[in-house]
């Protein structure tokens, strides 16, 4: 029975000091806590957005010009035989016309992180994507501003709703090389004569 008191003794001073060693450290940090049932949409700095880039821009511009232009000259004279007639006539005219046409689309999807937030609590946003498709490099590069109110439920947004934004598509490899005049067309083009 002593024994007994001894053991439970040793132990009431070894938790004792067991909790006074122990600190309580929370398992959720009341910065980052997100609950369960939450709203998932991005309204902080590192969360990301998924911008879905939706974007077509048609530009036409057209000339039409003409002009006429005429000069002429008559003289009639005559002898005791007979009557001579002399006519000179330059006319000319010119019409031109001219359309000038550009269409360019771009489609498709970019998770973007939001890097900060302004003073009107709009959400700066910037993302990157690179892809290469059969030795073809491509790159996409999204940033703009949007407001928190215009990411949907699933954390989305279209690249419409982006203010300030620029949506950058480029491309390297086999494909854009052959696009690229060679060294004539760029001698010509430096001249202004291509």
């Amino acid at each position: 029975m002593q024994r007994g008191l001894l053991s439970l003794a040793v132990l009431g001073v070894f938790l004792s000091q067991s909790t006074a060693e122990v600190q309580a450290d929370s398992l959720i940090d009341p910065d980052a806590y997100r609950a369960l049932v939450a709203d998932k949409r991005a309204f902080r700095i590192g969360d990301t957005i998924t911008i879905i880039i939706a974007e077509q821009t048609t530009a036409e511009s057209s000339a039409n010009t003409g002009r006429d232009k005429g000069v002429g000259f008559a003289a009639t004279g005559s002898d005791n035989t007979r009557e001579n007639d002399i006519r000179f006539a330059v006319d000319s005219s010119v019409d031109g016309a001219a359309i000038t046409r550009r269409v360019g689309r771009v489609r498709g999807q970019i998770t973007a992180t939001v890097r900060s937030l302004n003073e009107l609590g709009h959400l700066v946003v910037e993302g990157q994507q690179k892809l290469i498709i059969n030795g073809e490099a491509q790159s996409i590069t999204v940033v703009g501003t949007l407001r928190p109110e215009d990411v949907d439920n699933s954390n989305a947004v279209l690249s419409s709703r982006l203010t300030n934004s620029q949506i950058e598509f480029t491309g390297k490899g086999i494909v854009s090389e052959a696009q690229k005049p060679g060294i004539i067309g760029r001698v010509l083009q430096f001249f202004g004569l291509n």
